[in-house]
């Protein structure tokens, strides 16, 4: 399937593009709401400022993709490989990132206010500035990530890995770290 395609099926009222290949495609800007891309190959495709509100993105891959200010309120991301992927500026309020591969995202200011991130992987994620207040963290891999100045009152971290993290700057005592491992590697009761 190529761009073109996509659009005017887009506009004639489909919303199925479960496993379609797509990638490296420039879909910037497009609204691609509520559509469905399950299983898809979006590998370094170009989704600056595009519209995924609602869409079903679980198990996509993702891996490089630029998706700077894409909106993703809503979205479904379970299981998706985000590898690389730099979502900077993105709104993801209340998407669903449950067990996603973020390992090396940047994510510098995301709104990740109520989002799903149980068992999800972000080892060496850039979080600086972003907002997780609300957000569901349990169980989650951030070796190594960058949580400097981001915003986690009353977020659940609980049985999660910090080991490493840098978290400068982030207020954590209205966060629920209980069982979880702090980056000197003590486990937080």
């Amino acid at each position: 399937m190529n761009i073109d395609e996509l659009k005017q099926l887009y506009q004639q009222g489909e919303r199925d593009f479960n496993r379609v290949d797509l990638s490296g495609a420039d879909l910037g800007d497009l609204d691609l709401s509520r559509a469905s891309f399950a299983e898809a190959n979006l590998s370094d495709c170009y989704l600056i400022a595009a519209d995924l509100r609602g869409a079903n993105l679980s198990a996509a891959n993702l891996t490089q993709a630029q998706m700077n200010r894409a909106a993703l309120t809503g979205a479904n991301l379970r299981e998706a490989k985000l590898n690389g992927v730099s979502l900077r500026e993105a709104d993801l309020y209340r998407a669903d990132l449950t067990r996603a591969d973020l390992s090396k995202a940047d994510l510098h200011e995301a709104d990740l206010r109520e989002a799903c991130l149980s068992q999800a992987i972000l080892c060496e994620t850039s979080l600086a500035e972003a907002d997780l207040r609300y957000a569901s963290a349990i169980d989650a891999d951030f070796r190594k990530a960058i949580l400097r100045s981001t915003k986690v009152s009353y977020a659940g971290f609980c049985q999660s890995n910090l080991t490493g993290a840098d978290l400068t700057g982030t207020d954590l005592q209205l966060t629920n770290l209980q069982g979880t491992i702090m980056p000197d590697g003590t486990v937080y009761q």
